[in-house]
């Protein structure tokens, strides 16, 4: 796993397409999926709804950051946008674990697509607890195995985990990065 692969992926994307990475997401992925409230970029909109973040830094005695979260909103995502670098609400992030779940549309990702994708092996291991897919990580709890996909960036963290076989997800967005395991 690697966010610099990613940045270059997005770049190889941006080539192919013949046209700016964030340009071909938005058209071919957020707007068809009527992911209204997400964006690379604050708008005044998103900028009045969102949460405050916080790092717990535990190297400086437990103190409370606030500042690099705000830095970061003001500086932008830079070259690290193809691995991760979306605002987004969890309404709009159910609309996109509902496309992997496989509730369409087929413009944005075909079912035949995600058939193909689902049939890759996750795992060899059968008492592997955690593993990375295509694209994803897989975990496992009992006898369910989900794929999805954690995030963390300064003072905020994620965590979307689905299981095609029940058509089941779980989506957790948190603003507050660091601290105790």
């Amino acid at each position: 796993y690697s966010n610099v692969g990613y940045a270059i992926l997005g770049a190889a994307v941006a080539r192919a397409a013949g046209t700016p990475y964030v340009e071909y997401v938005r058209g071919k992925i957020l707007r068809p999926l009527g992911m209204t409230s997400t964006d690379f970029v604050l708008s005044s909109g998103m900028q009045a709804r969102l949460a405050v973040g916080v790092d717990y830094d535990v190297l400086y005695k437990d103190t409370l950051n606030y500042e690099d979260a705000a830095a970061d909103h003001r500086n932008g995502p830079g070259l690290g946008v193809p691995s991760g670098g979306l605002y987004a609400t969890v309404g709009d992030v159910a609309k996109l674990v509902s496309l992997q779940l496989g509730f369409g549309p087929d413009s944005v990702l075909s079912l035949a697509a995600l058939r193909q994708r689902n049939g890759v092996p996750v795992t060899s291991f059968p008492t592997l607890d955690f593993g990375y897919g295509l694209g994803t990580q897989v975990a496992r709890w009992g006898d369910t195995t989900a794929v999805g996909h954690s995030g963390n960036t300064a003072g905020y963290t994620s965590q979307i985990y689905y299981d095609v076989a029940s058509r089941f997800g779980v989506i957790v967005l948190r603003s507050a990065a660091g601290g105790h395991s």
